[in-house]
């Protein structure tokens, strides 16, 4: 109501007149009704993003056996997946700035053109050079999660701002869910007679590629959704125009990503170990297990983040970062020294939950720092940070576990998350929501001015 009655004011200052000449009653029937739903590009991009993930985990059972009959050994594979991050941490930012330039669409379909191409050179040189050769060009082009997250906030950077707020977390969480859903939907597909061996999940992974090419090709364009379109005749304002990032909220992002993602690398160069030591864990235990940790993940951001958030309010967004914060680090604490494997599938169940309502209620508002041209490199560099912690973070737990063991290696996962604490607890509010809603205020402005 508040945003509609703002909007009867432009109009009518526009031509000259007050609201009152006319009743309420019309005023309304010339605007859209305030969403509910995300647009539905947000379930197009969510379905195009499940089947690529899918196309890699139907994978997974069949790599290690494949490395093994190739003679991979320990220092091939870690070299491969430092080769990875390295990749991504350059393609994630690359990629990013182009879809900025260029379009989303088209560096979506760069994506899974790249994992096609990955899937011809594995298939058709058939040795380990063939791998090395096939990881290339996935890692470096294939960046569709970030690319979709800018997509998603182009989608709803037109909507009113009460609105938008929900929206992009909803977003969010129907994208991170449809991740988490492939990476336990891959595997269970894997243990099937649908997928026989390394060719026939290779060949089913050039199916979901295709299918996911399908829905990027179905995606809406920018200008035909929501209120974009409906209110483009009232009111000037453009995707394309240029929003600053200030560096401050941009560093204070990428510090909260780094850390997040150094403790999770660091903890997961012991849980292993850990739970092979506590409960003789085998390939088919770590299997119930990962499966467990995707449908959890893709629960808690599809449905528990926007039902939580929606209770608690923006007002209560910063508690609610600190809550999961201290979920994160006192639950792994819990779990590793646990001797019951109940209470770990419970710790674990809260970890993960909260990791959901983290990562959304971030990918949200960091949507709301930057609008239409900066939303890509944003995201890129987001990932790109990841993807560096992804590389010094093993080795840096597998350091500090060598040297002191597994209490110091646990101290420093918790000092991680604490230092996130105290980020999120002084510097949040300032850094992050008061500068989207400055942002959405400028808006605002350039709109009436235009």
């Amino acid at each position: 109501l508040h945003w509609t009655l703002k909007m009867c004011k432009l109009e009518s200052e526009s031509k000259g007149s007050e609201v009152s000449q006319s009743p309420l009653s019309e005023q309304f029937a010339k605007f859209p009704t305030a969403p509910t739903n995300p647009p539905p590009g947000v379930a197009i991009g969510s379905a195009s993003l499940f089947f690529l993930v899918c196309s890699f985990s139907v994978t997974l059972p069949f790599l290690q056996s494949r490395r093994d009959a190739l003679k991979c050994d320990s220092l091939c594979y870690g070299s491969m997946t430092s080769a990875r991050s390295l990749l991504g941490l350059v393609g994630s930012v690359f990629v990013g700035s182009l879809s900025d330039r260029y379009g989303r669409k088209p560096c979506l379909a760069l994506g899974i053109a790249a994992s096609l191409l990955g899937v011809v050179l594995i298939l058709g040189r058939g040795d380990l050079t063939g791998m090395w050769y096939g990881m290339v060009p996935g890692a470096l082009l294939q960046q569709n999660f970030g690319v979709m997250k800018a997509l998603f906030s182009d989608y709803l950077s037109n909507y009113p701002a009460a609105d938008a707020t929900v929206l992009r977390t909803s977003a969010a969480g129907k994208l991170g869910m449809s991740a988490g859903f492939a990476l336990m939907a891959g595997p269970l597909l894997a243990s099937t007679s649908l997928v026989a061996d390394f060719e026939g999940a290779m060949r089913f992974s050039v199916a979901t590629c295709v299918l996911s090419g399908v829905c990027v090709y179905l995606l809406p364009d920018v200008s035909t959704v929501g209120y974009a379109s409906k209110l483009e005749t009232r009111s000037p304002f453009r995707m394309s125009l240029p929003v600053s990032l200030p560096p401050p909220p941009l560093l204070f992002l990428m510090v909260i990503r780094i850390l997040m993602a150094l403790a999770f690398h660091i903890f997961s160069i012991i849980w292993t170990v850990s739970l092979k030591a506590r409960f003789d864990f085998g390939p088919k235990d770590h299997g119930i297990f990962m499966s467990f940790v995707g449908l959890v993940y893709a629960l808690s951001q599809g449905f528990v983040a926007k039902a939580f958030l929606c209770r608690a309010g923006s007002d209560r967004r910063t508690a609610t970062l600190l809550l999961c914060c201290a979920v994160l680090g006192g639950g792994r604490i819990v779990a590793l020294h646990t001797s019951s494997l109940a209470v770990v599938y419970m710790m674990f169940f809260l970890i993960v939950t909260a990791l959901g309502i983290v990562n959304t209620v971030l990918t949200a508002d960091a949507s709301g720092l930057a609008l239409g041209s900066g939303l890509g490199k944003l995201f890129g560099v987001l990932e790109a940070t990841e993807k560096g912690a992804g590389m010094v973070g093993p080795v840096l737990g597998g350091l500090i576990g060598k040297k002191f063991g597994t209490t110091m290696t646990l101290g420093t996962v918790t000092v991680c998350y604490m230092l996130v604490f105290g980020l999120i607890y002084f510097r949040y509010e300032t850094y992050i929501l008061a500068t989207s809603k400055q942002k959405l205020v400028d808006v605002e402005i350039r709109t009436k001015k235009l």
